[in-house]
């Protein structure tokens, strides 16, 4: 039998943000996934996706930078019919990865020889960002990082103890 498949268009749409902050893009990618744990997002050539529940229907998000560290540019994609949501879109995103100046936070750590090394090592990964979109899935990565966590204090153990 026979199926027929329709296939529904979505024109994507893109705008650019520029940054006015030190942000190392690769560097924010790294502490996104869990390490073979399911995530909500898929991060591929070096492009964070995930959808966003607006109005009770999911937006496709793709999220990337290009430029520099001193100077990025966010990427950000989805489809026309999200497009009227910008603003809520880009305040999700700005939220989740932590997007804000680190300036303060980085002139602290200059005054400290130890602090003044990590910002060095992770210069431009800037603010924290949320764990999670929701509480359930905030729980679901909780429990992730719990378990692995606890697998790797017990694989250690067996090797010294």
């Amino acid at each position: 039998m026979n199926k027929m498949v329709k296939k529904i268009k979505h024109d994507k749409q893109s705008w650019i943000i520029p940054l006015n902050f030190p942000f190392d893009w690769k560097l924010k990618l790294k502490s996104s996934l869990l390490p073979e744990r399911p995530t909500p997002c898929i991060i591929k050539n070096q492009k964070w996706i995930r959808a966003l529940k607006i109005d009770e229907k999911l937006a496709p998000i793709i999220l990337e930078a290009r430029g520099s560290i001193e100077k990025p540019e966010l990427i950000i994609t989805t489809t026309d019919s999200f497009l009227r949501k910008k603003k809520e879109i880009e305040h999700f995103v700005f939220e989740f990865h932590g997007l804000k100046d680190a300036k303060d936070l980085y002139d602290f750590m200059d005054r400290d020889i130890v602090l003044r090394r990590i910002k060095e090592k992770l210069y431009g990964f800037g603010r924290a960002g949320l764990m999670s979109a929701t509480v359930f899935e905030g729980i679901i990565k909780a429990i992730n990082t719990t378990a692995d966590f606890i697998e790797s204090c017990r694989i250690n153990n067996s090797k010294f103890g």
